[in-house]
């Protein structure tokens, strides 16, 4: 099943976590978004991701510094999750 930003129903969205994924000459910022048993996932190299930014950041409580924490860590694995019913926690590892 294809989802797309405008097609990503917000009520059933029940985790957001975005991650930096080492490509060997660059990272890459991606974001998985969880709706029931279905996950998703989108990269910033993806035509619709501003879309994505754009309609995730209406959900109650999404952290808007995402980026910020993912660009403030110098590790090579780091996750933070924006949002979730319990939201706002990181888990970064060297």
């Amino acid at each position: 099943m294809s989802i797309t930003p405008p097609t990503l129903n917000l009520q059933q969205v029940e985790r957001v976590v975005f991650s930096r994924r080492d490509m060997l000459t660059n990272d890459l910022i991606c974001c998985d978004v969880q709706m029931g048993e279905h996950f998703y996932t989108w990269h910033e190299e993806r035509e619709d991701w501003p879309l994505l930014i754009e309609r995730l950041g209406r959900l109650p409580g999404f952290r808007k510094d995402w980026l910020a924490r993912l660009s403030q860590a110098s590790l090579t694995v780091c996750e933070f999750v924006a949002f979730e019913h319990a939201q706002g926690s990181s888990r970064c590892a060297e």
